[in-house]
């Protein structure tokens, strides 16, 4: 008793199409046997009841037909007919799906019945709501009934998965962050492989004609009805619509909403014009602060390298084997710690477009051997084996040598680094047709191809976490890049390589570092 007094829900009130229960169907057949007169002459009404279609001639040696009432065009639907036919459907079909479909249109003045169709294949529905009690609730009822759920907790999010994957039907709550349901639903009918996909809006808060109007199928409203929510989803499914209730309406609203979106949009314009401004001036804040904190390390580390070298070289006296060691240890440490300063400086430089140059005639196989020089003791170190394949000499060239073996430096740290103990690491000095070719390979892991372009970004690392293998600030890079860059050339890198050098086959990275033989005199940019 209680459930026959429950309030129809939206799909069986005057706007949508057909009578939505057992009952009602009944009742409906039992009218329209009662009722020959109000029936139109529809054949096609007629031929969906009928099991086979026969011809006026095959009618009247029918003797269960000749002469009936029910023979002419304007008959009733025979009530043996429309019995048997019900109780078919009753009987392939589920009671999810056991349903008549009825369609109505107004250049008709009576219904129309279709056959049903049959069980629903496992369709994929988007479900964007950002509350996960309802989330998980809609995602029990429809797997349930055989569906692929997928959940969006947000406006983009589910505009980003709807084009990505084309989904059967999208459930949508208007109220959600980032876009609200009515935008999604606009942006989702803008895309032509989504247009004729149903979409339903399910919500507590919301308008059931601006819904319609901004385009989407169905509007169900919160809290749902369990037992027959994924009956419901499957009418949208086999292609029910709900209409707006007048054009003219459906204009009003579809202006009005239009006109809610274009203020929401000059909001988020001005919070994001406000958020990048702010995000300028902390860019302008960090390039000072590097600047300023490099001013003052460097200040108090210059007399500490020229005290550790006097002692070294016991121009204040002799020393003990041990004190001797203590101070190449303190020496090394205080040379990392320049070099990083001047990273910094250069990052600078490098963020503010004012890197400066220093050119002059240098030789570029000569510029490579100091550099290798540099870092053999770290190769060493790790056990590693270096290879070279080094052009003949000499290479002449114009531009800056200092900044040019930091930056071969940077490379061959960055192999060393990333290369594992006992591994191999390749130098190869060629000729370009404008200048020289500086390749670094090694035999470590590689680069994942997807952030390829992002080690060269300042402080960006593959593995940024504190617990990473790998030391370093992430600028080396960047600096050899801007520097290449500065003296006519440029780097780019390959991984996996493909390289081989002096008979080692080195598939892990390749950095390779051009220059030109005259460097320009101004860096662009």
């Amino acid at each position: 008793m209680a459930n026959s007094a429950r309030a129809p829900h939206a799909l069986t009130s005057p706007r949508f199409i057909g009578p939505a229960t057992a009952l009602g169907r009944k009742r409906w057949l039992a009218n329209a046997n009662t009722a020959p007169a109000a029936q139109p002459a529809n054949s096609a009404a007629r031929g969906a009841l009928r099991p086979t279609t026969k011809s006026s001639g095959e009618k009247a040696a029918n003797p269960s037909t000749a002469g009936a009432p029910g023979s002419t065009a304007s008959a009733a639907i025979e009530p043996v007919a429309a019995a048997r036919i019900e109780a078919d459907v009753l009987r392939s079909s589920p009671p999810r799906a056991a349903c008549l479909k009825w369609r109505s249109s107004q250049a008709r003045t009576g219904p129309t019945l279709t056959p049903p169709p049959g069980e629903d294949d496992m369709s994929r529905i988007l479900h964007i709501e950002d509350d996960a009690a309802n989330r998980l609730l809609v995602r029990k009822l429809l797997t349930a009934a055989g569906h692929e759920v997928v959940d969006a907790t947000d406006g983009l999010e589910g505009v980003r998965l709807a084009c990505a994957s084309t989904p059967d039907l999208v459930l949508v709550d208007l109220n959600i962050p980032g876009l609200n349901g009515f935008e999604v639903t606009l942006r989702l009918r803008g895309e032509p492989p989504l247009r004729g996909v149903p979409i339903v809006a399910i919500t507590a808060e919301g308008d059931r004609d601006t819904s319609l109007a901004v385009g989407c199928t169905g509007f169900i409203q919160k809290p749902i009805e369990a037992r027959s929510f994924a009956s419901l989803i499957g009418r949208y499914l086999r292609g029910a619509r709900e209409m707006p209730s007048s054009a003219d309406l459906e204009e009003r609203m579809l202006r009005e909403q239009s006109q809610r979106i274009v203020g929401h949009l000059e909001e988020k314009i001005a919070e994001l014009m406000g958020a990048n401004a702010r995000l300028r001036e902390l860019g302008a804040a960090r390039t000072e602060f590097y600047r300023n904190i490099s001013h003052e390390l460097a200040t108090p580390l210059t007399p500490v390298v020229g005290y550790i070298k006097l002692l070294i070289d016991e121009d204040l006296g002799p020393l003990t084997k041990g004190q001797n060691k203590a101070l190449v240890a303190m020496d090394g440490c205080v040379k990392r710690l320049r070099a990083i300063l001047d990273n910094l400086l250069d990052v600078t430089g490098l963020e503010t477009g004012r890197m400066r140059f220093a050119h002059r005639d240098y030789d570029f196989l000569d510029t490579t051997r100091r550099a290798i020089a540099a870092v053999a003791d770290r190769i060493d170190e790790r056990k590693q084996t270096l290879v070279e394949d080094l052009a003949r000499g000499p290479l002449p060239a114009h531009g800056d040598p200092e900044r040019l073996q930091r930056a071969m430096i940077h490379l061959l740290e960055n192999a060393s680094k990333f290369t594992p103990t006992g591994g191999t690491i390749g130098v190869r000095v060629s000729k370009t047709p404008s200048g020289y070719e500086l390749c670094v390979a090694d035999s470590g892991p590689g680069i994942p191809s997807n952030k390829l372009e992002r080690i060269f970004e300042p402080f960006y690392q593959v593995d940024g976490s504190v617990t990473r293998e790998h030391g370093g600030v992430g600028v080396g890079l960047a600096i050899a890049r801007r520097t290449s860059r500065g003296l006519g050339g440029d780097v780019r890198v390959a991984s996996p390589a493909s390289e081989v050098i002096e008979r080692a086959t080195l598939r892990g990275a390749a950095f390779y570092l051009a220059v030109a033989r005259r460097a320009p005199e101004e860096l662009e940019g």
